[in-house]
């Protein structure tokens, strides 16, 4: 939002997560007689819908840079003519800066200063640019003493040529300096005339001096703006997130800083509580015993009627327990940050030395010593000749015990293909002999019955012949009976080779009945054996499973920490 010749304008902004690029205007001179808010038809290409961008008017024309939308960071200049409602892109040389939103500006003559900012993944930014609109040319600072701390939203006031800094939030939420007002006094700062700078840009730095030798910033002042070799001249484009890699570099070393941080603050509380723990060994001696169960014991020692010293000491023998998985979770959980703290380490260590070749290289190309480049990029390349090696070293490691986890995978597979076919075959011969039984106690059903049968004739054939045995006697005795007894005597014979020829037939039933009993106890037997050789190769079957699955999910973290 900004004012000129009592009308307000107001150009893009963010309303319910909708981006917008539309300007509007609001005439003071006509309030309050008309109260109304009017669009301004933009003829010509506008900027890209954003929010968080600041704005200065400066000759009939409005200004703006930086911002944000749902996707990107800006960088760029846009300025709009009031007079032909016509917007145009500037194409700003010198230190253009960093994309960001939420900085604060002001306009001091011709000279648009910004400050601080949010950039890239949320970094809060606290660096101070200069734009000069005439010769379309940004300017940074060098040197400075004690400027204010990174910040966004705060506020820039000028006032009689100084600019005041006061407000603003930080990345925490809290500032050390929240409640200070910083003033920079631009009356100091002088910057070269538009001739020198053309002349000037084929050197590889050119330096402005202040006319004073006071800091221009009250508590750190910008002393020397500085303008960048033509070769590093770029354009304003809108930034992607081409800044990701570093800024997640950047997280990574705040976090081990803060991981460093906590395990030396738990570092002091661990060396107060070994020392403790030491003079109350050499205190009480022995008690101390290694052995847990040694030193229950020596506690829980005491004479009859001491019921207020054993309870004392329970609850001390359940605190010490206590500890023991408190300290058990402690090595646990340092041994993972130990872990983090190597990874972190090794990154910090590659990202310095990166650092520190892009710098002796920038050096290098600032001051054109050709010597020294070539110097750089023959150790470059030996150092990245050696990473290639270690890294080839180390891949054909991974492909040796990929081919051994693998060969032994497969050996794996065959020895569970051959459990399965042996619990198949298992299986099968226990349902043969399943069904074997469930015969042989069919068969041994039916011939029981048969007996019965047989027994049950038996029995009749019995009292036939007792019953006829009887009438023999009876007519035998009678000495007035002049019967003929040869028809007797012939039924009699009859029956009696009835009765052997039933009882016959019983023994050889009985024969059979203990034959398919002794086929049916070896059935049973056998399947009996063939049960528990079907559980045995169940459980080896279920064993091979669980080692395929150790061995695969072994392969599957060795890969992981080898692709890392």
């Amino acid at each position: 939002m900004s004012a000129h010749n009592g009308c307000i304008y107001v150009w893009g902004g963010q309303h319910r997560g909708q981006y917008l690029n539309e300007m509007i205007i609001f005439d003071l001179k006509e309030y309050p007689s008309k109260a109304e808010w009017q669009f301004i038809s933009q003829t010509s290409k506008a900027p890209a819908p954003r929010a968080g961008h600041i704005s200065a008017v400066y000759e009939n024309k409005l200004y703006i840079f930086g911002g944000m939308n749902a996707s990107h960071l800006y960088n760029d200049i846009w300025f709009f003519d009031f007079i032909t409602k016509v917007w145009n892109q500037v194409e700003a040389v010198g230190y253009i800066p960093a994309p960001r939103e939420g900085c604060a500006a002001a306009l001091v003559n011709d000279t648009i200063y910004i400050f601080g900012g949010r950039g890239m993944n949320g970094f809060i930014l606290g660096d101070l640019y200069a734009f000069r609109i005439k010769s379309q040319r940004w300017y940074t600072f060098q040197n400075m003493g004690s400027p204010p701390s990174p910040r966004h939203g705060a506020s820039l006031t000028l006032i009689q040529n100084r600019m005041f800094v006061y407000g603003g939030d930080s990345a925490n939420g809290k500032m050390d300096d929240g409640s200070f007002v910083y003033i920079l006094d631009c009356s100091k700062i002088k910057y070269p005339p538009e001739n020198e700078i053309l002349e000037n840009e084929r050197k590889p730095q050119f330096v402005i001096a202040l006319n004073d030798s006071k800091d221009a910033f009250q508590y750190g002042v910008v002393r020397k703006p500085s303008l960048t070799p033509k070769s590093q001249l770029r354009k304003p484009q809108p930034s992607t997130l081409d800044l990701e890699e570093k800024s997640r570099l950047l997280r990574d070393i705040l976090a081990r800083d803060t991981v460093i941080t906590e395990m030396r603050k738990k570092e002091q509380w661990w060396r107060t509580e070994v020392s403790i723990a030491r003079h109350a060994r050499a205190r009480l001696g022995d008690l101390f015993d290694d052995d847990g169960q040694t030193q229950d014991a020596n506690l829980f020692d005491f004479r009859e009627g001491e019921h207020d010293k054993l309870l004392l000491f329970k609850q001390l023998a359940s605190a010490k327990a206590e500890i023991r998985k408190m300290k058990s979770s402690i090595e646990k959980q340092t041994d993972s940050m130990i872990q983090d703290l190597l990874k972190q380490e090794t990154i910090r260590a590659t990202a310095l030395k990166e650092a520190a070749y892009y710098k002796s290289k920038y050096k290098a190309l600032k001051s054109k010593d050709k010597t020294a480049v070539a110097l750089l990029e023959t150790e470059r390349v030996e150092v990245l000749e050696n990473r290639l090696k270690e890294a080839r070293i180390q891949k054909d490691q991974i492909n040796i015990m990929l081919l051994e986890v693998q060969k032994r995978s497969q050996e794996d597979q065959r020895s569970r293909q051959l459990a399965e076919e042996r619990a198949s075959i298992a299986q099968q011969q226990s349902e043969m002999a399943q069904e074997a039984h469930q015969a042989t106690l069919e068969k041994i059903s039916k011939i029981y019955s048969q007996i019965l049968k047989t027994e049950a004739k038996c029995r009749e054939d019995v009292a036939k012949i007792a019953s006829l045995s009887n009438k023999l006697v009876n007519q035998l005795s009678s000495e007035e009976d002049n019967m003929d007894l040869s028809e007797i005597h012939i039924q009699k014979a009859r029956l009696e080779a009835v009765n052997i020829k039933s009882r016959n037939e019983i023994v050889i039933l009985l024969q059979q009945l203990e034959k398919h009993q002794d086929e049916k106890d070896d059935l049973e037997s056998l399947l009996d054996e063939k049960n528990q050789a079907y559980a045995e190769t169940l459980l080896e079957l279920e064993k091979v499973r669980i080692e395929l699955e150790l061995l695969r999910r072994s392969t599957k973290k060795k890969n992981v920490s080898g692709s890392k």
